[in-house]
């Protein structure tokens, strides 16, 4: 963690950014895309969800590209006592630095 990833620093714009990504919203920053799937290829392979990494990264590619992700997502923030809302209406509930 020497380095950012994302294009964004601080904790609400990183959660921003996070939103962004499982939505599909806008260019995905390629390092911080590529470290993702990586690691998501690994996990679902040491989970037995997958015979290795490499078929780990397709089901993660695929879970992000139809939406699975980001609504996995969403249900973790309200199991977590968040709202139920977060995923579609996050700027309602990040705080924002002053102008």
């Amino acid at each position: 963690m020497d380095r950012v990833l994302g294009r964004n620093v601080g904790n609400a714009l990183e959660v921003v950014e996070t939103v962004e990504y499982l939505k599909g919203e806008g260019t995905r920053e390629p390092r911080l895309h590529e470290v993702t799937m990586a690691l998501a290829g690994e996990m679902i392979a040491l989970g037995g969800l997958a015979p290795s990494a490499v078929a780990g990264r397709a089901r993660a590619e695929a879970a992000l590209a139809d939406g699975r992700a980001a609504e996995v997502f969403a249900r973790m923030v309200s199991a977590l006592g968040g709202p139920d809302d977060f995923l579609e209406h996050s700027a309602r509930y990040l705080s924002h630095a002053p102008s």
